[in-house]
């Protein structure tokens, strides 16, 4: 105890926080000074002559070529560990692959339930984090108010400390006034503050991704490439994108399609528009209504019975597909049951109304149909002469 006070530590755990700090910054440095192409086979192994040799028996030269073979060992033997720590983790994976493939071809169905399950649940920790980051984009969010209190706690935190204590904690590439990261803590508190998008953990989480996707392809027969995860983004497979956009691709950089319209719900309310004008803000009766009023309030049972046998349908906007059987059921609706029903569509229903129209016009009946202008001046525009094609008073 004595010894770690003399040494600024205030005790035990305050020293194994250092150590380890230590540790881990010689670890990150052990990792970039080796290279991945070096040949171990050929590697000279360096001499280190003066080392055991007493500075007493030493020339001034000869003692700083010493301090300079010390540092050199070193940076050797940290080497040399971290080559047997690459080459102990190579064998593990070795061994551990080796003891996948005696386990896939002794229990293929656990195998591919377990690949399945790891593949799972790497997608839902992404749906998990798409789902955090909207949350955090809305600041009322329970989400966004922790992180800011997070946040808060950490700048509100006092961070002063002895110069020494500073001195200590710092590794060797942190600056010696920046002792962040000396302490474990800190890395919890940034954690919590940072972005979601770690790019390592990211990376992983890619690679994890597609290894699994690529061992379930190769030896799961109802694993196939529409259940991988890019295939998920495909937009000819996307409801979102079919409901918005239709069959075809979008390029938001188009200009055309940035001023495109597109219908989807809209294409349905056309046609229905007839049928509750109500939905187009239209304040006036449909086709039921109409039909409800006209065969059960207007007609004797017998004239009614007689219309509803040959209702013929013309007009452009009859095309609509299913027309006429929309019209059926509407009529069974309101009709007895079992009353016969026959609609009947025109050959032409683009042109057959505009014909008969045509041809009322150049018969003498329609003489009779027209509105001279002696009666329009006299009873306005709401007037019609009561003939056999005009909106007669059955009453």
């Amino acid at each position: 105890q004595q010894l770690l006070k003399e040494e600024n530590f205030d005790d035990e755990a305050d020293f194994n926080k250092y150590l380890a700090s230590l540790e881990a910054s010689l670890k990150r440095a052990r990792k970039q000074d080796i290279g991945e192409a070096e040949d171990t086979q050929t590697a000279e192994v360096p001499t280190f002559p003066l080392i055991d040799i007493p500075d007493d028996q030493l020339s001034e030269e000869d003692i700083k070529e010493k301090r300079k073979q010390k540092l050199m060992k070193a940076n050797y033997e940290a080497r040399q560990r971290a080559k047997v720590e690459k080459q102990a983790e190579a064998d593990r994976i070795a061994e551990e692959e080796r003891k996948d493939i005696e386990w896939r071809k002794t229990d293929m169905q656990g195998w591919i339930h377990d690949r399945r399950s790891k593949l799972k649940d790497i997608l839902n920790k992404r749906k998990e984090r798409a789902k955090l980051r909207e949350q955090l984009n809305d600041r009322k969010s329970h989400a966004a108010q922790l992180r800011m209190k997070s946040i808060a706690s950490l700048a509100a935190e006092d961070s002063s400390s002895g110069a020494a204590k500073r001195k200590r904690q710092a590794t060797i590439d942190n600056d010696p006034n920046d002792t962040f990261g000396a302490n474990d803590d800190d890395w919890a508190i940034y954690k919590d503050i940072a972005s979601l998008d770690d790019e390592e953990a990211l990376e992983e989480e890619e690679a994890e991704l597609v290894k699994l996707e690529k061992e379930l392809l190769e030896h799961d027969p109802h694993f196939t490439e529409e259940d991988t995860y890019e295939a998920s983004y495909d937009w000819r497979k996307s409801t979102l994108h079919l409901f918005l956009r239709g069959p075809r691709p979008f390029d938001s950089e188009d200009e055309h399609q940035q001023h495109q319209l597109h219908l989807n719900v809209e294409r349905i309310r056309v046609p229905e528009v007839v049928f509750q004008p109500s939905i187009a803000g239209i304040d006036s009766a449909g086709i039921p209504e109409l039909l409800e009023n006209l065969l059960n309030n207007s007609l004797t049972a017998t004239q009614r019975d007689t219309v509803v046998k040959d209702i013929f349908t013309t007009g452009g906007f009859t095309s609509f597909e299913n027309y006429e059987d929309r019209i059926r059921k509407e009529l069974q609706s309101i009709l007895p049951f079992g009353t016969e029903i026959n609609v009947r569509a025109a050959q032409d229903k683009m042109l057959d109304s505009w014909r008969g129209m045509s041809k009322w016009a150049n018969s003498s009946q329609s003489k009779d149909g027209y509105v001279t202008r002696k009666e329009y001046d006299e009873c306005g525009v709401g007037y019609l002469k009561e003939h056999g094609l005009s909106n007669v008073n059955l009453k």
